[in-house]
């Protein structure tokens, strides 16, 4: 199963998926031939970049 997660800052704003999340997956929809993955929003937030950095050093060693 394939997904594909969004974080930063635009997780905090009001009304995110309806302005955000859900034309980003009508877009990818519309546009793919194929069964879409699925795409939610981090519940990290802001962090999700630094925790997801973190991951792939400790993974690196």
């Amino acid at each position: 199963m394939l997904i594909i997660v969004l974080g930063g800052d635009i997780c905090n704003l009001p009304e995110v998926n309806r302005l955000f999340l859900e034309p980003i997956k009508e877009k990818i929809r519309d546009s793919m031939p194929f069964e879409i993955p699925e795409i939610e929003l981090s519940l990290l937030g802001e962090d999700a970049g630094i925790v997801g950095a973190s991951f792939q050093a400790i993974e690196s060693l």
